[in-house]
């Protein structure tokens, strides 16, 4: 955990500036040392959980709609509550509570996207447009969080948006050259997807960069925001559809579990290190999940999809590595 503020500290007439400064300089500190070792591993772990979590949303949509497992998974956010840090409720501001709000928010627009985008895709197809985050947050941590862009990382950002096109042309266009309506909406929901979660991972750190963020809160906030807003789609639209067999409620359960796993370990990692590396190292995720497409599903890969996956993954580990070098000199 991060060393905080003691209430003193809140009260000393310190301006927004210092006060954001200071907490970047306590940041950089505890990237220098173990802590930031120890954000790369808990980010690793956070990979395996949402390579886990994108499988079984396939499964999952199987059994109910995405909306629906947009509210399980949003219920079982609700672990958290017993262990948020109510006592410090009064070191927080009116902009500390937004952002904890838009974190919600984002974080459920960015999954709900996603989990329709599934409905289109397959897993794997989802998951490398998804999850190709590192580029997108690296320019959006650059413009809200002044975090470091150099031209290299300008370069590495036109690589890595070149394997993102090529990996959405070949689920847009079909074999005969014509468009393809339904993977089209599934490129075009994960890439929608894409950008509300990048925006979740930089509302994450700039809390970080401020002391003010309690994990269990971020994911109680993200927990009632999505199951406010799913339960009323699925009332008014009357498709509650739970499940009924002890397959069905296996994977629901599974589901469930696999999603307070990785939430709990992504936001112990963001707290850790930066957005850049933790996003780099998720991106793991993508080949995990075709690996998990070619051998347990029997889907056929093309030559330029793994090109395309390729090139996306290798420039999002070179903006990492030059990320994780940088820091270790300051």
């Amino acid at each position: 955990m991060n060393n905080r503020r003691t209430d003193e500290n809140w009260d000393d007439g310190e301006s927004e500036d210092e006060l954001f400064n200071e907490g970047r300089q306590v940041q950089q500190e505890l990237f220098t040392n173990r802590s930031l070792v120890t954000g790369m591993i808990l980010s690793l772990i956070s990979a395996f959980f949402l390579t886990a979590q994108v499988i079984l949303v396939e499964y999952q949509s199987e059994v109910t709609n995405p909306i629906q497992a947009l509210f399980i998974r949003n219920c079982c956010l609700f672990v958290f509550v017993p262990f948020i840090s109510w006592e410090r409720d009064n070191l927080y501001e009116s902009k500390d509570l937004i952002a904890n709000l838009l974190f919600g928010v984002f974080d459920n627009c960015g999954t709900g996207a996603a989990y329709l985008a599934i409905g289109y895709l397959t897993a794997a197809d989802a998951a490398a447009n998804i999850l190709n985050k590192p580029i997108p947050a690296a320019i959006l941590a650059w413009i809200f969080l002044g975090e470091s862009f150099d031209l290299a990382d300008s370069a590495l950002a036109v690589l890595n948006g070149a394997g993102l096109v090529v990996i959405s042309e070949t689920k847009v266009i079909t074999t005969d050259g014509t468009t393809a309506c339904s993977p089209a909406i599934g490129v075009v929901l994960a890439l929608i997807s894409l950008l509300w979660l990048v925006s979740m991972y930089n509302t994450a750190r700039w809390l970080a960069l401020r002391e003010r963020e309690d994990t269990c809160l971020l994911a109680f906030v993200s927990g009632f925001v999505g199951s406010f807003l799913s339960s009323i789609y699925l009332t008014c639209t009357n498709s509650w559809a739970l499940p009924s067999t002890s397959r069905d409620i296996t994977i629901s359960a599974l589901f469930g579990i696999t999603i307070i796993l990785e939430f709990n370990f992504f936001l112990m990692s963001i707290k850790r290190t930066n957005v850049l590396i933790v996003a780099a190292i998720r991106t793991i995720s993508i080949p995990m999940t075709y690996v998990f497409a070619i051998t347990v599903q029997d889907q056929a890969v093309s030559l330029i999809t793994f090109l395309g996956v390729g090139l996306t993954v290798a420039t999002s580990l070179l903006i990492s590595l030059k990320a994780y070098f940088s820091t270790g000199r300051q």
